[in-house]
């Protein structure tokens, strides 16, 4: 920070500072120099170790040392200038002394004087390369003036740092643009300050601009099939606040038969089968460009649109609210499992929907609204909920969900629907669960020493057995019916399964041998087939 003025009246009189060893002089400040400028005269050249130091606070006043100068510079001779360096110094008012042969002693009146980041522009250039920052300013400051960047909050002000910059860049000369690559950096609102000399102080107001991102670099589609129209929604995986502003478009290596809307649509009938690649691509006003890569699996005329079916399981820890930029997570984690039925447990409020709307699919989720006061009891009092967490499990989908099968009830936690993958040709049950957590069973065991009997107790006691059977009891008519239309249990049981527990991993469960866990033995008894990726039996991984 250059931009200086000479603060108090006549700072270059003559002293008035009575000099015990005869010194007299004057110090003056000399806006119209390079930087930090002082001239100064004095009867009594000291073999040129007088000098003059810089202070904020506590300086030599009373001709005593009391706190180190902020820097300093020998002034040889009966008068001169000297040029003191202040670089990086917050904007405020300091304090210049001429001080006498490499002591305190005042040879004159200190001077004030104030540092201030000087005046300028900065502005945000739509027409120019992407993120292109115009800036003027009065002060060179030998090239130390930058632009820094910053989310919308947390900002320099008043001279302070406050949080580092995200990115930054030095900002030459008086007049010029600088441009920035945000390639990596999350969607969301940022500000630019442009800062003088090293330091924080602004040298023109901070400015506000948007960027934009795809949520995900690349995304697979539902299947189409040859002959058949289709229809996918991309659009919700474009974020930022301005994204309005932005054109969609398909690159020039799309297959012919794919049209793109406005509002991220994907429409057209394939002539032919295979897989379908190609770019999607935002341009925002600003010239920049943004790239999703499409993937559409394309099934042959005649065949079933779904021949493999993929289901996952995903707690989402309090819908994902502990943890940074969780949308963005929780959309990549769903996108690049190749699922196509996710079973969610802790999705509160407005996950269901949220994560629907950005990846085209369709959802069901529950409302704690829709139970009765005994319910609504248990959610808002026992488990602690502030009244805005109403739903726990919910189901996502690519294919459409036609049936809403039954809701939850004080026992049983869990939602059902069922999901036509190739209309009324093709469809599946999926039933979704969230079982009592506490206690915990193999800490029971382990931890605790209990007795098969009493974890059987105390499983009864976390509500797991209950709502186990009551989720089973309700889905009976379904498994009954398997063969037409199959049937997915899907959940987080907080308990684990029987098929792990046997009497040959009895030395990977403190020495417990087989025990059947009731959240697994019930459905498998009522005719489900319990299923694990990874199970270990017998010490391996099968």
């Amino acid at each position: 920070m250059a931009a200086a003025v000479a603060l108090g009246t006549n700072p270059g009189a003559a002293s008035t500072v009575p000099s015990l060893s005869g010194y007299t002089g004057s110090l003056a400040f000399v806006p119209d120099e390079p930087d930090f400028t002082f001239k100064y005269t004095t009867n009594k050249p000291s073999n040129g170790y007088n000098w003059i130091g810089i202070w904020k606070t506590d300086g030599p006043d009373d001709g005593h040392y009391h706190s180190k100068h902020i820097n300093y510079k020998y002034a040889p001779g009966t008068e001169g200038s000297v040029t003191i360096d202040l670089y990086g110094q917050p904007p405020g008012t300091y304090k210049a002394y001429f001080l006498a042969y490499d002591g305190y002693e005042l040879i004159t009146d200190p001077i004030e004087f104030s540092i201030t980041p000087g005046t300028g522009s900065l502005a945000y250039a739509p027409d120019k390369l992407r993120y292109t920052f115009d800036y003027t300013s009065n002060h060179e400051n030998r090239g130390y003036n930058w632009i820094g960047i910053w989310g919308a909050e947390g900002g320099p002000s008043n001279g302070n740092k406050n949080s580092g910059a995200i990115a930054w860049k030095y900002a030459p000369g008086r007049k010029g643009s600088l441009q920035f690559d945000f390639s990596r950096l999350q969607h969301g609102t940022y500000k630019a300050y442009f800062l003088a000399f090293d330091g924080y102080g602004w040298i023109a107001d901070p400015i506000e601009f948007t960027v934009l991102a795809f949520l995900i670099e690349g995304f697979t589609t539902q299947n189409a099939r040859q002959g058949d129209l289709f229809e996918a929604k991309i659009g919700g995986l474009l974020v930022g606040p301005d994204n309005s502003l932005t054109k969609l478009a398909i690159d020039s290596a799309t297959p012919g038969w794919v049209s793109l809307s406005e509002d991220g649509t994907l429409r057209g009938t394939p002539n032919t089968s295979g897989i379908a690649k190609f770019n999607v691509i935002a341009a925002s006003t600003d010239g920049t460009k943004h790239r999703l890569a499409v993937t559409i699996p394309v099934m042959a005329s005649g065949t079933p649109l779904v021949d493999n079916l993929k289901v996952l399981s995903f707690n989402i820890w309090l819908s994902g609210q502990k943890v940074n930029d969780y949308h963005r997570k929780q959309i990549n984690a769903i996108a690049s499992s190749g699922a196509d039925i996710v079973g969610m447990q802790e999705c509160y409020e407005d996950t269901a929907p949220r994560l629907a709307k950005a990846l085209g699919w369709y959802e069901w989720h529950d409302d704690y609204r829709n139970f009765g006061e005994k319910v609504r009891h248990f959610f808002l009092g026992i488990n602690g909920w502030n009244g805005n967490q109403y739903y726990d499990v919910c189901i996502l989908s690519r294919y459409p969900i036609v049936e809403r099968l039954y809701d939850r009830t004080f026992y049983a936690a869990a939602c059902g629907v069922r999901i036509a993958l190739d209309g009324d040709d093709s469809q599946v049950t999926m039933f979704n669960a969230h079982l009592g957590y506490d206690p915990y069973g193999p800490e029971d065991f382990c931890k605790k020493g209990k007795t098969k009997d009493e974890v059987t107790q105390r499983e009864a006691d976390s509500q797991r057995t209950p709502e186990i059977h009551e989720v089973v009891d309700k889905i009976k008519p379904q498994i009954a019916n398997y063969r037409e239309i199959p049937v997915i249990l899907t959940g987080d049981f907080n308990a684990p399964s029987h098929l792990d527990w046997t009497s040959a991993t009895a030395n990977q469960h403190c020495g417990v041998g087989a025990y059947n866990w009731p959240t697994s033995i019930y459905p498998t008894q009522a005719g489900l087939m319990c299923y694990e990726p990874t199970r270990a039996r017998a010490g391996k991984a099968e």
